[in-house]
């Protein structure tokens, strides 16, 4: 039985929450890091230190934006959405069976890293693009339901990879210079524990995967459907127009060779006899071989048909009346060397600051004051601030402007990076803190698909969103680099000023900067020199 569009939208979003859920592993690093980071310490003896792990957060983010442009691709070759992810999810959940083998920290980066990371980028964009197609007018909802399940990722398998990994509660100890805090010495067993874990957290990964690419329903107008559907129309009509060609000079050359018996030739019912009686006797005295003046004959004779053929393809999109106002950018390298991609990339670099400080380092920031029992429930409601706020941040781009929501965005961003510090004397205060930054870094996460979709359209956004996650990247190494550079110096409290610069600056860019562009002038161009006006990139 097949389901109404409405329904398979709905799967498909649903489907897409779940794929998510596994593919927002990323997220769970600055909860898993200690573990990790202790793992190898014990497995391979080294100085190894926490905050050398934090920087597999931005590698991860770099292999996701990596993969990201692959998976509209890897459908339109192999034209099925569901397929692509079927294959894509094993092997993500694959990199991290593998990665639990690993024998040195640099090895579990490239498999889990990069790898995972590079696969889980190919899974990323498939669901809100399906999305997309099924609730053209509702992109922010869509966007917001796929990824509240990247945002929750942390908190469903933090708690579960914190369930198995350290049953017992045990904490970590300190170093021997008294800097960091590990697990070793009477908790060395969580630490061991960490390689099968990391098995079974890839059994439920491959579960979920499963399931979510089982709900991802495929749409008539999903890259790829129409090109396959023009070619082979294009192709059933040469093949009759060649038979009919084909058919039209057999026939002459037998009537030319029978002139004293024409009307004893069999006529196929579709060919017009007396035309080609007629034709045949104009040849008499041209002088051209008759097989060549035939082949010129059909070739005039269905010259018109095929026009009529090809004719729908140079107008299709090319219509007088049109309000190019309505289109989106006309291809992908336009988009590319536009400001206004780089003045969005600057954005969300600005944007993301202290949203990644905070969900990267939490624990970091927390451990002397607050035990790891409690750090682990503020991870979880940090997952929660970072999952539930993306639908409602990115559902108000359906009613208000990106200018409006962001800049309330980053005023409360500006708020909570000026008053961070004083977090510190409570633990349910500290909670609260991380919590609400995290509902700002959802935010932000959730807002570019559907801003980059408005900014240049569905399809050509597809494939160039990905080179957003190198501006999140590039972000999150600036993060590291500050905290690596300056945090003996100022401590996490500076950073958290250098933060709120890059957020005022940002605020003052949305507020100044027309980020919405008009492709129209550059439709009007093409049409004023006589160019044929293609087919909208983004229309579906």
């Amino acid at each position: 039985m097949d389901l109404p569009d409405n329904v398979k939208g709905f799967l498909t979003l649903l489907g897409g929450f779940t794929m998510h859920l596994c593919c927002g592993a990323l997220y769970m690093w600055g909860t898993i890091n200690p573990y990790i980071t202790s793992y190898f310490r014990w497995r391979e003896p080294s100085d190894l230190k926490v905050e050398t792990g934090a920087a597999v957060f931005p590698v991860m983010m770099c292999a996701v934006a990596t993969g990201m442009p692959m998976g509209v691709k890897l459908i339109k070759k192999f034209g099925s959405a569901r397929l692509v992810c079927y294959v894509c999810g094993a092997s993500a959940a694959f990199c991290v069976f593998i990665s639990s083998f690993a024998a040195a920290f640099w090895q579990f980066v490239i498999i889990y890293g990069l790898c995972f990371g590079i696969i889980t980028g190919c899974i990323y964009y498939i669901p809100i693009y399906m999305g997309y197609l099924y609730f053209p007018k509702k992109k922010g909802i869509v966007s917001g339901v796929v990824l509240c399940g990247y945002g929750l990722a942390s908190l469903v398998f933090g708690l579960t990879f914190f369930a198995l990994v350290n049953p017992e509660g045990l904490n970590q100890e300190y170093d021997a210079t008294h800097t960091y805090k590990y697990f070793q010495g009477k908790s060395l067993s969580v630490a061991q524990n960490v390689p099968g874990v990391l098995r079974q957290m890839s059994f439920y990964y491959l579960i979920l995967l499963m399931a979510g690419a089982s709900l991802i329903f495929p749409h008539k107008d999903q890259v790829g459907n129409k090109e396959k559907a023009l070619k082979e129309e294009l192709t059933e009509k040469a093949v009759t127009l060649e038979q009919k060609r084909e058919l039209k000079i057999k026939l002459a050359e037998e009537i030319l060779k029978e002139e004293d018996d024409v009307g004893k030739i069999e006529v196929h019912e579709d060919v017009d006899t007396d035309e080609i009686k007629e034709k045949a006797a104009q040849m008499q005295g041209n002088g051209l071989p008759i097989s060549q003046q035939m082949e010129q004959y059909s070739d005039a004779r269905y010259e018109g048909p095929q026009l009529q053929v090809n004719q729908p393809l140079l107008q299709k999109g090319a219509h007088d009346d049109e309000d190019f106002s309505k289109r989106g950018v006309p291809n992908v390298k336009t988009a590319l060397t536009s400001i206004r991609f780089c003045m969005s990339i600057l954005i969300a670099i600005l944007s993301l600051s202290i949203g990644l400080l905070v969900n990267g380092n939490y624990k970091n920031i927390g451990k002397e004051f607050l035990d790891d029992s409690f750090l682990t429930v503020v991870g979880s409601f940090a997952a929660v601030g970072n999952g539930l706020s993306r639908p409602i941040w990115s559902s108000m781009l359906d009613k208000f402007s990106f200018k409006t929501v962001f800049s309330f965005l980053l005023v409360l961003e500006i708020f909570l990076g000026l008053t961070f510090r004083y977090s510190y004397f409570n633990g349910v205060v500290y909670l609260i803190y991380v919590f609400l930054i995290h509902t700002t870094f959802g935010g932000v996460m959730a807002m570019f698909p559907v801003v980059s979709a408005q900014l240049f359209g569905v399809k050509v956004a597809s494939q160039i969103y990905g080179i957003y996650w190198y501006g999140f990247g590039i972000a999150n190494f600036i993060q590291f680099g500050l905290v690596i550079g300056l945090k003996k110096k100022i401590g996490y409290e500076g950073i958290y000023y250098i933060d709120v610069i890059f957020s005022v600056a940002c605020l003052i860019i949305i507020r100044l900067y027309k980020l919405k562009t008009d492709w129209s002038n550059y439709y009007l161009e093409m049409k004023r020199q006589g160019i044929p006006i293609p087919e909208d990139p983004n229309k579906h």
